[in-house]
């Protein structure tokens, strides 16, 4: 489902879809590295 999201998207499926997809992967590899440093709650 998700590679397929990706694929979509880096053919121009969407002009935002790109921008979305990198933010939510960004927010959620930044939040497992705090809740691995112990800062997340």
């Amino acid at each position: 489902m998700l590679t397929r999201l990706t694929q979509l998207a880096w053919r121009g499926w969407s002009p935002y879809a790109r921008e979305i997809l990198l933010a939510a992967m960004f927010y959620s590899w930044f939040k497992q590295q705090f809740a691995a440093q112990g800062y997340g709650t």
